[in-house]
């Protein structure tokens, strides 16, 4: 009997409840960037070590937010991944860096353990939180 869940059912997740679940195995924090932008966003790609995206790390300054979009088509591999980033930039945070520079930061540091590397020397602009979900969903 075939089964009726999709064969890839992280792609099937809506992007709030994907950050839910990211952020669930983690303890909870007084220093977390808001996930949520209506303005442009700044981003770096994350690869594994076969060079496969595994997702983008964003910022933006205008509404001081920040955060780790999974790449769908990496799966489980993303999500696993995605989940050193918000630790990353909760370290911004707590170190009081502004959402405008926690890219900057964060690149000048050691990546977080199986979280993959950042990749590009300068972030890349999305025009919107939305554009770059749709790029992850590919």
């Amino acid at each position: 009997m075939p089964s009726s869940l999709p064969k890839d059912a992280w792609g099937t997740f809506e992007v709030p409840a994907r950050s839910s679940r990211l952020r669930a195995p983690l303890p909870p924090s007084a220093h977390e960037y808001p996930e949520t932008t209506g303005h442009p966003v700044h981003h770096l790609t994350v690869r594994d070590d076969e060079d496969r995206v595994l997702g983008h790390l964003w910022a933006d300054g205008v509404e001081n937010a920040a955060g780790f979009e999974p790449r769908t088509a990496a799966g489980e591999r993303a999500f696993r991944a995605g989940r050193g980033w918000p630790l990353k930039l909760r370290e911004a945070h707590r170190a009081g860096v502004a959402a405008a520079d926690p890219l900057d930061w964060v690149s000048g540091r050691a990546a977080p353990p199986g979280a993959g590397r950042l990749t590009d020397r300068r972030p890349r602009v999305s025009p919107s939180l939305d554009a770059l979900e749709e790029l992850s969903g590919s």
